[in-house]
């Protein structure tokens, strides 16, 4: 991972293909925009790799408190892990506790990697940018926990999932973005040629899992 004086970033190995260079333009310059971007998106094709690299450009922006979330611990750890891994040589971080899965950052940045099933720990904070990793696993009662903390510095919020349920948060929001309501986004990721990643059982599965209405 390098940056430099101009905050541009890049990720060894990372060269964002056209759906995920669609989500950066999207979030470029969102700090305190408001913007609820849905990202409907196929299992492998780079959603891990295109969060990370939106973690990382707004912590290295300004000194932000970012939150990710997904549904299970499991995936937390993981993700925590991943995105260590990237910086560890950067010289850009200060700790990563791997207890309390967390990153603190050289500039006072800090990154929180939670999971719904960390529910009691969920509260009480006031975040700059949130990620909501495979959202259409996560209950709206977690849903309703977790946005206020963007309502005082009008955080965006990337909520992004394979599809599951035509009900739901997640669903809403891809909807309103559809529809072009002020302030909502929706990428639909399988709408794009990801035919080098995915299986004809997969590309099959998502046409008839969630289309436009």
């Amino acid at each position: 991972m390098k940056s430099n004086s101009t905050n541009k970033v890049t990720i060894s190995g990372y060269k964002p293909k056209i759906w995920q260079s669609d989500l950066h333009k999207v979030l470029d310059k969102s700090r305190g925009s408001g913007k609820r971007v849905t990202v409907l998106s196929p299992r492998q094709v780079g959603k891990s790799y295109a969060l990370q690299f939106e973690i990382i450009r707004f912590a290295l922006e300004a000194p932000s408190m970012i939150m990710y979330l997904c549904p299970t611990n499991n995936l937390a750890r993981k993700c925590f892990k991943d995105l260590t891994k990237k910086l560890i040589k950067s010289g850009l971080i200060k700790s990563a506790n791997s207890t309390t899965l967390e990153i603190e950052w050289i500039n006072g940045s800090q990154v929180f990697f939670r999971s719904a099933e960390m529910r009691d720990n969920l509260r009480g904070y006031t975040v700059d940018f949130l990620i909501i990793d495979e959202a259409a696993f996560i209950s709206d009662e977690i849903f309703d926990i977790v946005l206020p903390m963007t309502n005082v510095k009008q955080a965006p919020i990337v909520i992004v999932s394979t599809p599951r349920f035509r009900t739901g948060k997640f669903y809403e929001w891809y909807q309103y973005g559809m529809n072009n309501l002020k302030n909502f986004y929706s990428l639909t990721w399988s709408s794009y040629d990801t035919s080098e990643f995915l299986t004809e059982e997969l590309k099959s599965e998502y046409k008839q899992t969630m289309t436009r209405q």
